[in-house]
């Protein structure tokens, strides 16, 4: 198989990313049994590959999608576009983030989603509206 014309054997891969503004590194790793890349290993590296990122629609849950398919190939997209916990981490555009943790709340209210919320609000320094909603989260999360 071909990644951005780099040759990757057949086998079971981890996926680990590195986004960047203008960037993102993919990585497939040998170790596909890792749960997130808290214990990632740069030597179990199977292929790196330099992607550009693009604006997408609001998508809260992380998708993969198969376009452009032919015979002999495709493209494969992650949409994610504008996560709050994105935002929050980099302290950047905390309004939007406070505004995507409500839609996904709508959609689905969750422990993540929650106290992701409560976090924003924190860092906005809305700790009184904060703390309901944290409480709320850990609530469901001891269901």
């Amino acid at each position: 198989m071909s990644v951005e014309g780099k040759q990757l054997p057949k086998g079971i891969y981890g996926l680990h990313m590195i986004p960047g503004e203008n960037e993102w590194t993919v990585i497939f790793s040998k170790n596909s049994t890792s749960w997130g890349s808290y214990s990632y290993d740069p030597a179990e590296g199977a292929l790196r590959v330099t992607v550009k990122p693009q604006l997408s629609e609001f998508h809260e849950a992380l998708t993969y999608e198969f376009d452009n398919l032919k015979a002999d190939s495709a493209t494969v997209a992650l949409r994610w576009e504008k996560a709050a916990n994105y935002l929050l981490t980099h302290k950047v555009a905390l309004n939007d983030a406070l505004k995507y943790t409500d839609e996904s709340i709508q959609l689905e209210e969750r422990f993540d989603n929650l106290i992701a919320k409560a976090n924003v609000l924190d860092a906005l320094g809305r700790k009184g509206e904060a703390a309901p909603v944290r409480t709320k989260a850990v609530g469901l999360a001891r269901r």
